[in-house]
């Protein structure tokens, strides 16, 4: 296995929530990382990394900024993408498109087939890969009845008009078709709840989701189960399954199997389930195996989150209740 100071990992997705907290917890690890960002949020993303250089010099020290887009089959210029060759020994790949006003074809173009250009980019590389670690989304289950199991991809499950959530797991199918070249893990996490509020003061979509955002509505499912993850619980999946040999091929759960009703968890906070026609995330009809992912808590000492801690989490997003 790599020594913790050899590895150097290319990040996608650093400007959102969830890539910006794998960012800064990979280097916090020791971790090199290469965050690779489209021209016109490099400004926004350096800014980002200056503020948290205040309080984490070590750790914002090993990050470096890679002009690129997802879109162009080189990924980057061509000093950036021979400098990505030569030296990254591990990819995350947290980048999605996710707004609803992209076309169908603009969401694929980014889901899928950037997906298919960092495959490439990582079985080029001309050091050994620790892992292809990529981030996917708990709902690709879509409309499936009954258990999903870490093993399934599609079942004939319904999407309606989500082409983000289509793509996400048509991306999937990619990255289990480079598990002969490469060591991928596939994590599918929950809705993040709990991220620490940054200098960019990053809004959790829940609160913006449960308070009838608009731009949110039309993205998330009616539940009878809230599906929610402690963000650095997934931090620290993401970061354990990374390194666990075992980990390799598989796809992990980041889910509650016993998830509470959405029922509970506002009775829990004093007060009533919001009537904005959401009632939780993610699809209606999906109960989530977590076979593998239990056995990687288990060999690295890690436990589920409490209902308590979820609850808690759920009530900070909201502004305290």
């Amino acid at each position: 296995m790599l020594e913790r100071d050899e590895s150097t990992i290319l990040l996608t997705g650093a400007t959102g929530v969830l890539g910006w907290l794998l960012a800064r917890r990979f280097a916090e690890a020791g971790h090199e990382m290469y965050l690779l960002v489209r021209k016109g949020s490099r400004k926004r993303l350096r800014e980002r990394v200056s503020a948290y250089r205040q309080t984490h010099p070590s750790a914002a020290d090993r990050m470096r900024l890679f002009t690129g887009d997802l879109l162009d089959p080189a990924l980057a210029d061509d000093e950036s993408r021979g400098r990505i060759l030569a030296r990254c020994t591990g990819f995350v790949h947290c980048a999605a498109e996710r707004r609803p006003d992209k076309t169908q074809q603009q969401v694929f173009d980014v889901n899928v087939g950037g997906t298919r250009t960092l495959l490439t980019l990582a079985q080029e590389c001309e050091r050994d890969i620790q892992r292809f670690l990529h981030v996917s989304d708990l709902r690709v289950s879509g409309d499936h009845r009954g258990v999903y199991f870490e093993s399934m991809l599609l079942t004939n499950q319904g999407f309606g008009d989500d082409h983000a959530l289509e793509s996400r797991l048509l991306a999937e199918r990619w990255v289990r078709r480079a598990q002969k070249t490469l060591p991928v893990t596939v994590l599918r996490p929950a809705h993040p709840v709990g991220i620490e509020t940054d200098p960019s003061r990053i809004p959790d979509a829940l609160k913006d989701a449960l308070s009838g955002r608009p731009s949110l509505r039309a993205r998330l499912a009616a539940s009878p189960r809230l599906h929610v993850v402690l963000a650095d619980h997934v931090a620290d999946v993401a970061i354990a399954s990374y390194a666990d040999e075992a980990s390799a091929g598989q796809t992990l759960h980041l889910a509650d199997p016993s998830a509470p009703t959405v029922a509970e968890v506002f009775a829990a906070l004093g007060r009533g389930v919001p009537r904005t026609g959401l009632a939780g995330l993610p699809g209606p009809w999906a109960s989530y195996d977590t076979t593998a992912t239990d056995g990687l808590l288990r060999r690295v000492g890690l436990t589920r989150p409490s209902r308590t801690e979820v609850v808690d989490a759920v009530r900070g997003a909201l502004g305290g209740g």
